[in-house]
C-alpha cells in the first residue's frame, strides 16, 4: 500500500484548464453505466437563488444525489452489536427500517458539503434533514448551512447540548418546522430516540465521517433517505447498520481529474525524505512491535521504560542507552547457570511442583533471551557510528524545517503525528525558537473553533495534530506545507491532503513525507 504512494507521487499529470462543460438542467436523461461522474455527465444548473454558484463538478453531485433519491433503491439495515447492546431486553429494540441509501464518496475538499446542502434547501420533500457531524467539523458545517440558507436560517435548528434534548421531550413535534437540524454526534443517540419514541418521521439522515463515528448513527430512525459521507469507501457491502448492495447504484463519486480541472487547483509538491534511523535499528526484534512504532514516531523515552529509568533521549544518546542496557541484560542473565542447573534436578511428584516447574522452566527460558539479547546488542554495536546523525529526522525536525518557518513567517504548517508526546515534545521547541504553535483540545468544541480560526485567519503557525479525528472534517487551504513525521494509513493521507489541498488555496502546496528508512 506505501510503494504505490510512494509511486503515485513519482507522477504528477498536467491540468488543462480549457474545457467545455457539457451542463445539462433537470434532464430525464439515465445515469451511464459507469457511475462515476465526469465533466461529460449529466449536470443539474445552481438553482437561481443559491446563495453561491456550485462548480461543474458539484452540479454532476447534485444531479447524481436527485438521480439516487428518485430512483429509490432500497438498502436492508440491521442494528450493528454496539446499538443492540444497549437494550437489556433485545426485544424491545426498535425495528429497522430499509432506507434509500446513497454513499457521498468523493475525497475532501471537493465540495460535497455545499452539494448536499443544496438539494436539501431545494428539496420540497417535507419533514426536516437531520446532520450527525463529529465535534471537530460541527463549526465548519453550521458555516456552510449558515451561507446555504442564508435567506432562511429560521428553518435551521443547530443542536449540540443536551439542554436541546431535553426542550424535545416536552415538544417533541416541534422539529418538523425545520428544514435542516444539525446535530453533534455526541447526542445523536439521545435526540434520535426521542423521535423514535415519538414515532417522528423525517426526511432524511446525512452523516459525515461514516467511517470514524458509525456507531453513533441509529439504524431504527423512521426515515425516507439515508446519506453516508464517506471519503475513504471502497466498495464495501456494509457501513454502520446499512447493507450497500450494488454500490453502483448508491454511490455518488467524481473523477479526480473532474474535480481538479473544476477547481483549477494547483498541483501539490511532494518531497519524500528518508532518513538514516541505524540508531533504531539496533532495536529491532528487541522491542515489540507498539515501541518500534514509538521509535520510528520519534518518542525516543519509550527507552527509558523498558529499564525503569528517566531522562530525555535523543539520537546522540542511543549508542550509549544500547550499551548500558546490554550490561543490564547480562547482569540479569548472570543467574541462568543456577537455574538451569535447578531445572535439571527437578523432579515433578504431584500438580503443585509441576506447576513450580513451569515457572522455573519459563524462568530459565526468560534469562536466556536476556543473554541473547545482550549479545545481539553488543554486536550491533560494534558496527554503529556516529554519520546516521547527519541525516536523522530530527536533523530536518530541529534544524532545516524551523529555520524554514523562521525565514517565512507567513507559512503555515500543519504537521501529523500520532504519538502526542512527541507533538508535546515539539510544540515546547517551536515556541522556544518564537513559532507560534498549537494543538487541538479535543474536548471542548469552542477551543477547537477559536484554535483553527486563528490557525487560519490570526498568528498560529503551526497546528500540529495526532490523529485521524483530528484531521477529519477541516478546511485548511491557507496551508503552505503539509508534514507527516512518520508513516501513516494510505486514507489518512487522502484525508488530509484535501482538508488543505481544496478550493480556496492561491499557492502550491507542500508536501513533505519525513520517515525513517526501515520505517
Amino acid at each position: 500500500m506505501w510503494n504505490s504512494i510512494l509511486n503515485n507521487w513519482d507522477t504528477n499529470s498536467n491540468s488543462n484548464n480549457d474545457i467545455t462543460y457539457n451542463i445539462v438542467s433537470n434532464s430525464g436523461n439515465p445515469v451511464p453505466n459507469n457511475f462515476i461522474l465526469t465533466q461529460m455527465s449529466s449536470k443539474d444548473l445552481t438553482p437561481s437563488d443559491n446563495t453561491i454558484k456550485l462548480w461543474p463538478h458539484q452540479e454532476a453531485m447534485l444531479y447524481r444525489i436527485r438521480y439516487i433519491e428518485r430512483a429509490n433503491y432500497m438498502c436492508k439495515t440491521e442494528h450493528t452489536e454496539a446499538s443492540i447492546a444497549r437494550y437489556m431486553d433485545k426485544n424491545e429494540a426498535p425495528k429497522s427500517y430499509n432506507v434509500c441509501l446513497g454513499v457521498m464518496n468523493d475525497p475532501p475538499g471537493s465540495g460535497k458539503t455545499y452539494a448536499i446542502l443544496t438539494h436539501i434547501r431545494t428539496d420540497i420533500t417535507p419533514g426536516p434533514t437531520i446532520i450527525i457531524v463529529p465535534q471537530n467539523i460541527y463549526g465548519q458545517w453550521r458555516e456552510s448551512i449558515e451561507t446555504i440558507f442564508k435567506r432562511q436560517l429560521n428553518k435551521c435548528k443547530f443542536s449540540a447540548s443536551y439542554a436541546d434534548i431535553m426542550s424535545m421531550y416536552g415538544n417533541p413535534e416541534s422539529i418538523v418546522r425545520y428544514k435542516v437540524i444539525l446535530l453533534l454526534d455526541s447526542f445523536a443517540e439521545a435526540y434520535l430516540k426521542v423521535i423514535n419514541d415519538n414515532d417522528i418521521n423525517v426526511c432524511r439522515i446525512v452523516v459525515d465521517e461514516i467511517d470514524i463515528m458509525d456507531k453513533f448513527v441509529c439504524s431504527s430512525i423512521n426515515t425516507k433517505f439515508v446519506w453516508l459521507m464517506s471519503a475513504s469507501y471502497t466498495n464495501q457491502k456494509r457501513l454502520g447498520p446499512y447493507f450497500i448492495g450494488d454500490h453502483t447504484t448508491v454511490v455518488c463519486k467524481c473523477d479526480a481529474e473532474f474535480v481538479k480541472k473544476s477547481l483549477n487547483l494547483p498541483d501539490p509538491s511532494n518531497r519524500i525524505i528518508k532518513c538514516d534511523d541505524d540508531h533504531i535499528q539496533l532495536f529491532t526484534n528487541i522491542v515489540d512491535d507498539k515501541q518500534m512504532k514509538a521509535l520510528n514516531a520519534g518518542d525516543h523515552n519509550i527507552l527509558n521504560r523498558i529499564m525503569n529509568k528517566s531522562g530525555l533521549i535523543t539520537p546522540a544518546l542511543y549508542k550509549d542507552f544500547a550499551g548500558k542496557y546490554s550490561e543490564y541484560l547480562l547482569q540479569k542473565a548472570d543467574l541462568l547457570p543456577e537455574a538451569e542447573k535447578e531445572l535439571e534436578r527437578f523432579v515433578i511428584t504431584d500438580e503443585l511442583t509441576e506447576k513450580e516447574y513451569n515457572i522455573l522452566r519459563d524462568r530459565v527460558t526468560l534469562l536466556k533471551k536476556f543473554k541473547h539479547t545482550s549479545l545481539l546488542l553488543s554486536e550491533r554495536l560494534q558496527t554503529l557510528t556516529d554519520t546516521f546523525l547527519n541525516s536523522c529526522k530530527e536533523t530536518h525536525l530541529e534544524g532545516k524545517f524551523i529555520e524554514k518557518m523562521e525565514s517565512d513567517k507567513t507559512s503555515k504548517w500543519l504537521i501529523f503525528n500520532d504519538n502526542g508526546n512527541v507533538l508535546v515534545r515539539y510544540q515546547e521547541l517551536l515556541l522556544k525558537r518564537g513559532i507560534k504553535a498549537v494543538m487541538l483540545d479535543g474536548g471542548n468544541q469552542k477551543l477547537i473553533e477559536k484554535t483553527l480560526k486563528d490557525y487560519k485567519e490570526g498568528d498560529v503557525q503551526v497546528l500540529l495534530l495526532n490523529s485521524m479525528i483530528e484531521g477529519a472534517g477541516m478546511n485548511l487551504e491557507n496551508t503552505t506545507h503539509l508534514l507527516f513525521m512518520h508513516k501513516t494509513e494510505e486514507k489518512f493521507i487522502e484525508q488530509v491532503m484535501g482538508r488543505a489541498q481544496r478550493f480556496g488555496r492561491k499557492e502550491q502546496l507542500n508536501v513533505i513525507m519525513l520517515f525513517n528508512k526501515h520505517e
